[in-house]
């Protein structure tokens, strides 16, 4: 279960190895089929460049565009925030 908002999903772990990819698929919404990939690299000069993938067919025809144009800014605002998070001193 993951929850934004008020909005919530069921989004499964298909995937994991440690410190490094995160695989899940979204089980609603929009979507006849999703599947999301994280992957976190040790950035040269220090930190983690994050890479957020995903693959999905629309339950809707022809709602692919618009679904990839709001999932990217979703992710970009989501890796951000992911950012912000690992760079506090306080946790």
């Amino acid at each position: 279960m993951f929850r934004t908002g008020r909005a919530t999903s069921r989004e499964p772990i298909v995937e994991l190895v440690a410190d490094r990819r995160f695989g899940y698929e979204n089980l609603g919404g929009p979507f006849r089929s999703y599947r999301g990939v994280i992957e976190l690299v040790e950035a040269p000069g220090g930190g983690t460049d994050i890479t957020w993938s995903a693959t999905f067919v629309p339950k809707v025809p022809l709602t692919g565009r618009l679904l990839r144009r709001y999932l990217t800014g979703y992710m970009q605002r989501m890796a951000d925030g992911l950012a912000r998070y690992a760079g506090r001193s306080d946790i």
